[in-house]
């Protein structure tokens, strides 16, 4: 089937999405969200099975096997794990099947911050030096750089190779005092610096040695914050929304826009080179962060052009605006052709105030962004499900998140799992989409409305008590914990009782904790059982009440009752482990609708 083809079956299918949406009853009230702009498609997410590539220092086939957290490990030692994980992916997107001799490819690190001094001073880079700690776990390694560099001019020899970064915490070495622009520069600069901890290797030097080694490739770098720059409409259309309001992040989860409320962007003001150039390898480091992890989406954030936005360095598009929706937006204009993430050096808890270096000696490569980016996420000890940034990818076609569509070479990734410090802010998406009944106007919890409450096991569309079952779902583009009803409903939610139901799959039997928030009362019944109820009345606070709950290997029946007295009625739910991430060995179903499975399966 030609490429064309299925990107017009795609787009077909997302119209034939919006009029299911617009043709649900139960008097929903969808204008003010879904009349605007929606997000097309932009490509199609690849034919068959994903390939991800996970090597580690342990592997046997290595010359020097040592432990993950082995730390210090050699530049020979990194360069043998990167060189194994790329080797060991022989799929059709490997990286020397994605980049030809005649291309001109950039090289996207992490360099947020440096190992920076003055000689003149005590002044230091605080990012780097932050609480007294240098933070080699907050960047890319350059190791890694210089083995993935080194192996594409060996293996193709591409016309150019340039390394890129617009960092927003220093700036180019000279630059100091130029209009307050510049205010954060140092004698020398993160291109220019010797990288200790990363076998003191200098960007600038490792460019020049690689160029005079050969004649083909010319490898250089670019500061994406000295390059030209050009106003851009984003590829695609933009996620985010310029002016937008955000939900209380103190009951809700952060960095939630209300749906409906500010204006969708046209475009960002983008470097030449990210314009320009033919190819994009994204080399990010493996580091927690409030929206899940800074991988292979969250890099781009230092790839747009701030200062004309009057922000000098500080990428306050992507803060100010939610910078889930705004990096995914740079994604578009150059998507990962190839991604490669290592984690000898690594990062855990809160960037930037407080993050802890660590050491985990694992590479992860291939050749579908959002693939890698979701196996990393799996292997930090985050279901890639509880992201926003994933959801948002996957509605574009930038790959594949679901382990089903996805194939592991080289080590399992539930062999490689740690279950990193997560970031203080972080709160998982948990389930997106419910099969709800009502709102039915009742003012208690104990009257069954449904004429068998705990044996109910609906599909969209059944007809109970008089009324239809029709399935929630969040507005393009909004993936959120939070189920606003208000935002569904027509009609008064004064003294209203409404469910909402879910089918969850658990492939063993296991034990997990639900993490519920609502507004006034609830009463949850899982197989059947009331497992909890509170009649309220409260205010909804994301994860309020936690449950130990037990799944049964096999189909499980969750059923929640909503009371709402008066006001906003909203709740959000989840079953999460010890990690405080969404099950992974769950599928959650929700029986009947067009887009009836959310698959979390881990296999």
């Amino acid at each position: 089937m030609k490429r064309s083809v299925k990107v017009l079956i795609a787009v077909v299918g997302l119209i034939g999405l919006l009029v299911i949406l617009l043709d649900i009853k139960m008097s929903r009230r969808q204008g003010s969200v879904l009349d605007t702009a929606m997000v097309p498609i932009l490509t199609a997410p690849p034919e068959g099975l994903s390939v991800v590539a996970i090597a580690t220092s342990a592997d046997t086939e290595l010359a020097e096997p040592v432990a993950l957290d082995t730390s210090p490990v050699s530049y020979r030692q990194v360069d043998a794990v990167v060189r194994r994980a790329l080797e060991l992916d022989t799929s059709d997107t490997r990286l020397t099947n994605v980049i030809g001799p005649d291309d001109w490819v950039i090289v996207k690190i992490n360099l947020v911050c440096a190992p920076l001094t003055d000689s003149t001073s005590s002044r230091t880079n605080r990012g780097f030096y932050n609480n007294d700690i240098q933070h080699w776990g907050d960047v890319t390694d350059a190791r890694v750089v210089k083995s993935v560099v080194t192996y594409l001019v060996e293996t193709v020899g591409p016309k150019r190779i340039s390394l890129v970064e617009g960092s927003g915490t220093w700036a180019v070495a000279g630059k100091f005092g130029q209009g307050g622009v510049y205010d954060n520069s140092f004698d020398v600069d993160g291109w220019t610096v010797h990288w200790r901890e990363f076998d003191n290797i200098c960007y600038l030097e490792m460019c020049e040695e690689l160029t005079n080694s050969q004649e083909r490739t010319l490898v250089d770098y670019v500061d994406l914050n000295e390059d030209e720059y050009r106003f851009v409409p984003v590829p695609g259309g933009a996620f985010q929304f310029e002016g937008c309001k955000f939900r209380d992040g103190k009951r809700f989860t952060p960095w939630s826009p209300i749906p409906g409320t500010g204006k969708r962007r046209e475009g960002y003001y983008m470097p030449a080179t990210m314009l320009d150039a033919d190819k994009l390898v994204n080399i990010p480091a493996m580091k927690m962060n409030g929206g899940g992890g800074t991988l292979i989406f969250k890099n781009y954030v230092g790839a747009f052009a701030s200062i004309p936005y009057g922000d000098g360095l500080s990428k306050r598009q992507m803060d100010n605006f939610s910078f889930a929706h705004g990096m995914v937006d740079i994604f578009s204009y150059k998507p990962t052709v190839y991604g490669v993430i290592g984690g000898f050096w690594a990062s855990e808890r809160d960037w930037p105030r407080d993050t802890l270096n660590c050491h985990n000696n694992i590479v992860i490569a291939g050749g579908d962004p959002l693939a890698v980016e979701a196996t990393t996420l799996r292997a930090m000890g985050v279901n890639p499900r509880d992201v926003v940034q994933t959801h948002l990818a996957l509605a574009k076609g930038f790959g594949h998140y679901d382990e089903r569509d996805i194939r592991v070479v080289g080590t399992p990734v539930r062999d490689v799992r740690r279950n990193f410090i997560k970031h203080s802010a972080f709160r998982g998406l948990g389930f997106q989409t419910f099969l709800m009944h009502g709102p039915h106007k009742a003012d208690d919890l104990d009257t069954d409305l449904l004429g068998g409450e705990p044996t109910i096991a609906p599909t969209e569309g059944m007809t109970t008590a008089g009324s239809s079952w029709w399935t929630f779902r969040h507005p393009w583009g909004y993936p959120e914990a939070y189920v606003s009803l208000n935002e569904n409903c027509d009609v008064s939610l004064t003294e209203t009782v409404t469910y909402a139901y879910l089918g969850i799959e658990s492939f063993e039997s296991q034990q997990g904790t639900l993490v519920l928030g609502f507004d006034d009362g609830v009463k949850v019944f899982l197989n059947g059982r009331e497992v909890y109820k509170d009649d309220g009345s409260r205010e909804y606070k994301y994860a309020d009440v936690r449950v130990p709950v037990t799944l049964d290997k096999g189909m499980n029946r969750l059923l929640i009752k909503l009371r709402n007295r008066y006001g906003e009625a909203g709740f959000s739910c989840s079953i999460v482990d010890d990690s405080e991430t969404r099950m992974y060995d769950i599928r959650v179903v929700v029986p009947g609708g067009p887009a009836m499975v959310q698959a979390s399966a881990a296999r």
